[in-house]
């Protein structure tokens, strides 16, 4: 059997006092080859993008762990970040990329995570068992099959000169308009439709809406969208500046948007 390649991001970071020797050896005991890097918390800067250039190589990373401690899992900004690579690395790696959460004094729980993390494998570091537990979750892990993936695409990009983007889009089906809205720690300053994968220097858009208020699943979000007709190697693009607890997202193939995805990205 091929050697395992795990990627650790070590959440307490490079100041703090605790390393992450200890579980770099117990992984390596256990055949694993490993690397990784101390997170950096600062959403400014997007940091969080160069380890998405990491993790979406299929050849370099069979798995990926995020080792913290109970506050570590409790920072909105580190959730944030964490939520966002979770999104790229699902579409980069077609949800093959196994994703396990190791709470170094706890078990993280799935109701205080967002949402992109709630499928990731919940470890907790406090007993010597969780190897063998990781062991077995590597094992029985298989990629998603196609039928089973989520209706939509949604990723993530961060590029200096350009900023934060959403990119949202059908797998499958076509689409005669998409929305998309953010709570108010965000805010939207620009949208456009082009081919999937990279945002559009030049766009036409038809009957754009930007900036409507309206309240879903209890939540106010600031709505943007568009009638183009988008195809599967089709998307809608969004920059939204600053970090929202909370974004929403809906296509349509009639006259009506479906069912809207309310996606947590950080808050409670």
């Amino acid at each position: 059997m091929a050697q395992k390649n795990i990627w650790l991001t070590w959440l307490p970071g490079q100041k703090s006092e605790q390393k992450p020797g200890e579980i770099l050896l117990t992984l390596q005991k256990y055949g694993y080859e490993t690397q990784g890097n101390n997170w950096i918390d600062d959403l400014d800067k997007m940091p969080w993008a160069n380890l998405v250039e990491v993790l979406k190589d299929k050849t370099a990373v069979d798995a990926w762990i995020v080792a913290g401690n109970r506050e570590d899992f409790a920072s909105r900004t580190t959730l944030y970040g964490l939520a966002m690579v979770n999104l790229a690395a699902f579409e980069h790696r077609e949800g093959s990329l196994p994703v396990i959460l190791l709470g170094l004094d706890f078990t993280p729980e799935v109701d205080n995570l967002p949402t992109p993390m709630r499928s990731n494998i919940l470890l907790s570091a406090t007993t010597s068992a969780w190897t063998a537990k990781l062991v077995a979750a590597m094992s029985k892990f298989k990629k998603p099959e196609k039928e089973k993936m989520p209706e939509f695409r949604l990723i993530t990009h961060a590029m200096a000169s350009l900023g934060q983007w959403f990119e949202v889009g059908p797998r499958q089906d076509e689409w005669q308009g998409v929305l998309f809205g953010v709570t108010e720690e965000g805010t939207i300053t620009h949208h456009g439709v082009g081919p999937k994968g990279k945002v559009p220097a030049k766009t036409i858009l038809q009957y754009a809406v930007e900036g409507m208020k309206a309240e879903v699943g209890g939540k106010e979000f600031t709505i943007w969208s568009v009638q183009n007709r988008l195809g599967p190697d089709d998307s809608y693009y969004i920059k939204v500046d600053k970090y929202p607890s909370y974004i929403v997202c809906a296509g349509h193939a009639g006259e009506e948007h479906g069912e809207a995805s309310i996606i947590r990205l950080s808050g409670v």
